[in-house]
């Protein structure tokens, strides 16, 4: 009977695979290792590029807020000399000196138009629009436009409306002003809106 020289080869090929095997799941490790570790130095860089930007705004920010106090804010040149309120006698007068308080000596860019507009045309229905103009260096010129009444409306005909159907309290005497009656489906208030058949009256009487 001959020798059979190779009965060891399988355990031989078996061992080679094992550490094949080994050697490959090793190199994912490795890999899946780098991956992480790339990811992770990618998110740390992105961190700290929102905190450099976030960083630069607030610098940009407060560089913004020094330079406007220095050049506009706190600039005695820009110190109201004249006050011009061009239109709504009184009315507009007080509104602006006594409840903005501003008045000769108050600084011209102290204060944000579009509020003050806003706070006026709020309160006061029967104005349609008011300006404000700032002319450097030192004047600020205040001009408003005043609804003209279309019609009588509400009880007693004590409000009136123009022809946009803007609702405001009615000054002085308007005998011969037309008036809407028969029609109690709303309540008016001053600042109100018509709206319906008697939106449909103002639009009648405004082609008149």
């Amino acid at each position: 009977m001959g020798f059979d020289w190779n009965f060891r080869a399988p355990r031989q090929l078996d061992f080679r695979r094992h550490q094949q095997r080994v050697a490959g799941a090793n190199l994912r490790v490795r890999v899946r290792a780098d991956v992480r570790r790339q990811v992770h130095v990618k998110r740390l860089a992105v961190s700290l590029l929102i905190v450099a930007l976030a960083g630069l705004g607030m610098v940009c920010w407060f560089g913004f807020r020094y330079a406007a106090d220095a050049l506009f804010f706190g600039n005695a040149r820009y110190t109201i000399r004249l006050l011009d309120i061009v239109n709504g006698g009184a009315i507009v007068r007080d509104f602006i000196r006594g409840k903005h308080h501003i008045e000769e000596g108050t600084n011209l860019f102290s204060f944000d138009i579009e509020t003050i507009q806003s706070d006026f045309l709020n309160g006061a229905p029967s104005f349609k629009k008011m300006e404000i103009t700032r002319i450097l260096p030192d004047t600020l010129r205040v001009d408003v436009v005043e609804r003209t009444p279309l019609a009588k409306v509400g009880k007693y005909g004590s409000l009136a409306a123009d022809n946009e159907g803007a609702v405001f309290g009615l000054r002085g005497t308007h005998g011969n002003m037309a008036m809407i009656t028969g029609f109690s489906g709303q309540d008016l208030r001053p600042g109100d809106q018509l709206t319906g058949v008697m939106r449909d009256a103002i639009a009648m009487l405004d082609m008149c």
